[in-house]
């Protein structure tokens, strides 16, 4: 499967497939009560993955992040909000991931609520917080993100999270990238890192701007699609 391909091709982290694995998005399909499940069952098989390539080779450790991504909260509580990403997050987790990674968050409210929610879930179960990755969203050539924001102002809302790694989710050029990431890890104390939306790339074009954006020294890691 993919999440194979992408640890043989030399990925250390790859994401479980749960972009829309929220109680919203599940709700179009009538399939919301089934949320914690789909999660669980979501991590289970990225992690069966890892394993199984860690047994081929196991010079080096393979990790599992949870991916949670933004949802319209326009028409949801705060507390239905932070309800329906624990939920989400208590799959995931019961499921073995290693990490959580909130990624392409736009909104300042969506991400305070997948944090607290976050905090919320490890205060209740008393379970060792899991590391998390969070990335903002920008369009291409801006250098903020798509609900208006600066960096600086996204970072903001990230310090409190004690994130293992801040950083972008852009389907712009190396440069853009480059140039934005410079100015979330001056506003950071986390690491810094890339994803790079552009899937219709060819494998040699994404492994140059992969390199250039490397020898920038601003990022410390780097993926896009499924693997990091």
């Amino acid at each position: 499967g993919a999440h194979r391909d992408f640890l043989l091709a030399g990925s250390d982290i790859i994401r479980t497939n749960t972009a829309e694995a929220n109680l919203l998005s599940l709700a179009e399909c009538r399939l919301n009560k089934l949320t914690y499940d789909v999660n669980k069952a979501a991590a289970q098989l990225a992690k069966r993955a890892s394993a199984e390539v860690t047994k081929m080779d196991n010079k080096r450790p393979r990790f599992v992040a949870g991916l949670i991504s933004p949802v319209d909260s326009s028409d949801i509580s705060w507390d239905q909000l932070v309800a329906m990403y624990v939920d989400q997050i208590r799959g995931l987790m019961d499921g073995g991931v290693d990490m959580l990674t909130f990624e392409a968050f736009s909104s300042a409210a969506a991400l305070r609520a997948a944090i607290y929610a976050a905090e919320e879930y490890f205060a209740r179960t008393k379970r060792m917080n899991a590391p998390l990755l969070i990335s903002a969203c920008s369009a291409e050539g801006l250098e903020r993100t798509l609900s208006g924001s600066t960096f600086d102002a996204f970072c903001i809302n990230t310090k409190y999270a004690n994130a293992f790694s801040v950083g972008l989710a852009c389907p712009g050029g190396h440069l853009e990238v480059v140039n934005a990431c410079k100015s979330i890890a001056a506003s950071s104390s986390s690491w810094c890192h890339a994803v790079f939306g552009c899937s219709s790339m060819e494998p040699d074009s994404f492994a140059t701007k992969v390199l250039e954006c490397g020898n920038s020294s601003v990022l410390n890691f780097v993926g896009g699609s499924s693997g990091v």
